[in-house]
């Protein structure tokens, strides 16, 4: 099982970099990146590539009936893909050590393919500099989920995530590896509909 590891220090925000330009290449060419956040690790794709979008589930063993979230790089972003209210802006203001995915109406920008039939879509502003960096570098958004098996637990360091993957399975393109990462809890889902919010997950 031969998966490409990029290490990188994070304190150094040079090195960060050096991990953008291979990772926007595997996801520009349809592939899979697992990389760090400010929870567990997690998988990014292209949202836009269908084949991409399915490497995420086949990796996960995740079932289709249930959806993936996106990350975008701003508010500004958010409201083109989903229905933008003040409230998220608020939210996030009162709360900036927190990671929230929120649950809004979709709109047409998101391909019809990514969560068919639904008619909401989780969406997430990352905190973390560089998920911030590639999002920028790529220009659109990416889909967000963690890099564990489906049933399995979350993975905070790349040694857990290499004993869950699959033998003969679909292997990521890139792993970006910046050590073990602290067991912070996943974000938290809110549902936004007009000015009213609703807790999903805590």
């Amino acid at each position: 099982m031969a998966v490409n590891i990029i290490r990188v220090d994070p304190l150094d925000a040079e090195s960060w970099r050096k991990a953008i330009v291979p990772a926007f290449r595997v996801i520009r060419s349809g592939g899979i990146v697992v990389y760090p956040s400010d929870t567990c690790h997690g998988l990014a794709a292209d949202i836009g590539n269908k084949r991409a979008v399915a490497k995420i589930y086949a990796f996960k063993g995740r079932d289709y009936a249930k959806p993936l979230s996106v990350m975008v790089k701003d508010l500004s972003e958010l409201a083109k893909y989903g229905e933008y209210s003040p409230i998220i802006k608020k939210i996030m203001k009162e709360n900036p050590a927190r990671q929230f995915t929120f649950v809004v109406k979709r709109k047409k920008a998101v391909p019809d393919f990514f969560n068919p039939g639904l008619p909401t879509i989780g969406i997430q502003i990352p905190r973390h500099k560089l998920l911030l960096a590639l999002l920028e570098e790529f220009g659109s958004p990416l889909t967000t989920t963690s890099a564990n098996l489906s049933g399995w637990p979350a993975c905070y360091s790349i040694r857990d995530l290499l004993t869950q993957i699959k033998k003969g399975g679909v292997l990521p393109g890139l792993i970006i590896d910046a050590g073990e990462l602290p067991p912070n809890p996943p974000s938290r889902i809110v549902r936004i509909d007009d000015e009213k919010m609703e807790v999903l997950r805590r």
